[in-house]
């Protein structure tokens, strides 16, 4: 995608579309989700690595960060690290919309994922001696990062998937979630004593309602 060009969904009723850009027009929400997309991948991650995750503050938003890996027979350890952030100010809305995000990343992430090992199965037919030589190596971290960046630059997302229209396929999911969001989206008023939402990795909501007594 071209740094000024986007793609563009309208919806039904014409008074509402949804764009997809490369950065965000706002410096400053450019600023919060370069911040959140560095975390992604660094510091705030499940104890696994993959896997959804919650963290923010009031003053830099709140992130949903799904982080997840894609094969790559010219990576070191035959991987690349990637993460869906979505940003907000609003942390109790992340929260409730948590079983949502949750289903909508893992349809997304294992269309990329297959597509991926797809590319990377047919580059080892093609470089079996490169797969096994970079397979040696160490995973990417902090030390060897930068010494990576410096080298041959790093395929894009259309060249690890084989997907021309993959841009496309991402703007569609992420309309589509959009689209649910605003669908589900309602006030309610609560009575009666708080209650605390844990969500686990499948998104269910597990309910514990504090002691009156």
């Amino acid at each position: 995608m071209r740094p000024n060009s986007g793609l563009v969904t309208y919806g039904d009723d014409g008074d509402l579309w949804y764009l997809t850009l490369q950065y965000p027009h706002s410096p400053e929400v450019f600023t919060f989700l370069r911040q959140a997309c560095v975390r992604s991948l660094s510091s705030e991650v499940s104890p696994g690595r993959e896997g959804p995750i919650l963290f923010g503050d009031e003053n830099h938003g709140y992130v949903y960060s799904n982080t997840f890996y894609l094969k790559d027979n010219e990576a070191r350890g035959l991987q690349r690290w990637y993460s869906i952030v979505i940003l907000v100010m609003d942390k109790m809305s992340l929260m409730q919309s948590w079983p949502l995000l949750t289903r909508f990343s893992r349809l997304l992430v294992n269309l990329l994922q297959k597509q991926a090992e797809n590319v990377y199965h047919l580059d080892q037919a093609d470089k079996p001696q490169r797969a096994a030589r970079l397979g040696a190596s160490s995973a990417i971290n902090s030390a060897n990062f930068r010494l990576q960046r410096r080298g041959k630059a790093l395929r894009s997302l259309m060249e690890l998937t084989g997907s021309s229209q993959v841009l496309s396929t991402v703007h569609e999911h992420f309309t589509n979630l959009l689209q649910l969001g605003g669908n589900q989206m309602s006030e309610t008023m609560l009575e009666g004593s708080p209650s605390c939402h844990h969500f686990d990795s499948d998104g269910k909501d597990c309910r514990h309602m504090a002691d009156n007594q």
